[in-house]
């Protein structure tokens, strides 16, 4: 028998459920936000050891990273979250986590982050990283607040 009381608690769902790609994304940026390397690499190599290759993970990152400069932007220029989530196709969960994701940073910081996902990204592609050592080393610059 796998449970021993009739209640599921939501560690035996984190434990029998994998989480999805995004989330996972998702709870990397918090931990990189954080400046939790450890967590955040833990997760990264969760991720890889569940079957995701490093340029799909990469890929997540870069569209999380877009989509938070974007809620950002216009966020400051007043544009409301109704609006928001029409304009990138999120639903409301979505928009209000990535929101208060978003939050958390400067839009500065938030561009920088994402330059740095598409310059790994182009580095791979142009074959002058490859895609370990260029995935390594983005998670190095966003965790240590200098992208």
């Amino acid at each position: 028998m796998l449970f021993r009381s009739e209640t599921i608690a939501a560690a035996d769902v984190e434990k029998l459920v994998a989480p999805s790609l995004e989330s996972s994304v998702f709870q990397m940026i918090d931990f990189l936000m954080d400046g939790k390397m450890y967590d955040a690499h833990r997760l990264y190599g969760a991720l890889l050891r569940s079957g995701e290759n490093r340029v799909g993970i990469l890929a997540m990152l870069t569209r999380q990273m877009r989509m938070l400069t974007h809620i950002k932007r216009l966020r400051a220029q007043g544009t409301p979250l109704r609006e928001i989530e029409e304009k990138l196709s999120l639903n409301h969960y979505a928009a209000t986590r990535a929101q208060a994701q978003a939050g958390r940073m400067d839009e500065a910081r938030l561009e920088e982050m994402y330059r740095a996902c598409a310059e790994a990204d182009y580095d791979i592609k142009r074959g002058a990283l490859r895609d370990q050592a260029a995935v390594d080393a983005l998670m190095l610059r966003l965790g240590r607040g200098r992208a």
